[in-house]
């Protein structure tokens, strides 16, 4: 069962990240399959839950959902050292449009 996440959620990442360069180039973007969403929704309650924050910011950001990242900012009770892991977890993505997004 695990490995089943895993292979949907590094799907939904590479999904994300293809529609993410395609609206820099202002193209078409590619639909994300609700199951897939479905999934990564889940581990996202579920980091929230066992109160695993950096894990699910790590996940918030290499999915390029910024509506999560600000979530786990905000549902953190260390919301500076969060701010900080943020801000350095960022900074190891490639592309400068979604850093400075971040």
């Amino acid at each position: 069962v695990e490995k089943i996440v895993s292979v949907a959620i590094d799907q939904y990442i590479r999904t994300s990240t293809a529609n993410f360069e395609a609206e820099l180039q202002k193209k078409e973007q590619e639909p994300i399959d609700d199951r897939l969403e479905d999934v990564v929704k889940r581990m996202f309650d579920r980091c929230i839950e066992d109160k695993a924050f950096k894990q699910g910011m790590g996940m918030a950001l290499e999915t390029k959902r910024l509506d999560m990242v600000k979530t786990f900012i905000t549902a953190s009770e260390d919301v500076p050292g969060m701010l900080q892991y943020c801000q350095n977890s960022a900074l190891s993505f490639g592309v400068k449009a979604f850093r400075e997004k971040v």
